[in-house]
């Protein structure tokens, strides 16, 4: 558990039977990104408080829920709020997934590639940038946070 600013980020990684779930609450809006892929489950649970330095998906008071089934196709989303544009597609044939989201000025891009269980994510916002790097294959989980003057590394 890692404070930074005013936020709390917890992460915590269930390695079993491949399903990724990532849960994003920013303000009153919770953010669920489930991916199917492999045999392990990364669960991912940001609480933010008042710095808008995580991902930020400003949505205000809604749920977006986004499920990803790998099979043998391309799955794209798009959804624009207001001034955002969240865009997430998935190449399943190569085990690519990419999430892009440009919020403001914000750019937020989730990188997973299944063949060789490498999970990228980053996120840049504003003047921070957030790094979250999982290699599966060798159970190796390394997260950066670069928030204003801070770095914090898990």
């Amino acid at each position: 558990e890692s404070k930074v600013c005013n936020c709390v980020h917890v992460i915590s990684y269930k390695v079993c039977n491949c399903v990724h779930v990532m849960r994003f609450k920013v303000g009153n809006c919770v953010h669920v990104i489930r991916n199917k892929v492999c045999n392990c489950v990364h669960v991912i649970s940001y609480k933010v408080c008042n710095c808008v330095h995580l991902i930020s998906y400003t949505v205000c008071n809604c749920v977006h829920v986004i499920r990803n089934k790998v099979c043998n196709c391309v799955h794209v989303i798009r959804n624009k709020v207001g001034n955002c544009v969240h865009v997430i597609r998935n190449k399943v044939g190569n085990c690519v997934h990419v999430i892009r989201n440009k919020v403001c000025n914000c750019v937020n891009v989730i990188r997973n590639k299944a063949g060789n269980c490498i999970h990228v994510i980053r996120n840049k916002v504003c003047n921070c940038v957030h790094v979250i790097r999982n290699k599966v294959g060798n159970c190796v989980n390394v997260i950066r946070n670069k928030v204003c003057n801070c770095v914090h590394v898990i």
